[in-house]
């Protein structure tokens, strides 16, 4: 998209750039650019120590950033730490501080996703149930909303909530009509909703 807008992208002398901006701690552009980085180094080209080593200086430096903890937890996630990447969204969660911590619906939803595949049902229920009202009494933004829901109905069934799975399965089934009538579904929407 920058190319396409006008912008010269060269590599090197951005990575140079957000590496600068880490290694001096500058400001408020230091955490931004050491999450940038270590994910580039998690995605493109891939170089993991670097990334931990990039997410540790920028967590020693701003220990109650959310951000750099939940970029954390997205290393550890990648790099099969499932509970460190657990403790590390719990931790972005403390940071977001008590008001926010329970309406975080992109942190409660990454905990409750955590929770479900390290099967702790009780916990991915609280997390998931959480963003699933939040995301119907508010107007938030959430491309993946049938894939909460989905997953809580997974999670009903695993905890004796039978009816509770049943009526999120019927909801999905009604919110997959009605986005026909006037937006195609999102592809992961479509396959969580034909898996029900």
């Amino acid at each position: 998209l920058l190319r396409l807008a006008g912008f010269a992208v060269d590599r090197a002398r951005g990575k140079a750039s957000l590496a600068r901006l880490v290694r001096e701690g500058l400001g408020t552009r230091a955490a931004p650019a050491a999450i940038l980085l270590a994910l580039y180094h998690l995605d493109l080209e891939p170089d993991l120590p670097l990334a931990g080593d990039l997410l540790v200086a920028g967590i020693t430096r701003e220990p109650e950033n959310a951000l750099l903890h939940w970029a954390g937890s997205v290393l550890a996630w990648r790099n099969a730490g499932l509970a460190q990447a657990v403790v590390m969204t719990e931790k972005a969660l403390w940071c977001c501080g008590e008001d926010l911590s329970g309406t975080a619906p992109y942190l409660q939803y990454q905990l409750g996703t955590l929770k479900l595949i390290s099967m702790q049902w009780s916990a991915s229920y609280d997390a998931l149930r959480r963003v699933h009202d939040g995301l119907r009494a508010e107007r938030v933004f959430f491309p993946y909303s049938t894939a909460v829901t989905v997953q809580l109905a997974a999670v009903c069934f695993c905890t004796d909530r039978e009816q509770e799975g049943l009526r999120l399965c019927h909801e999905v089934d009604q919110a997959q009509e009605r986005r026909q009538d006037w937006i195609p579904a999102l592809r992961i929407e479509g396959d969580c909703a034909r898996l029900l």
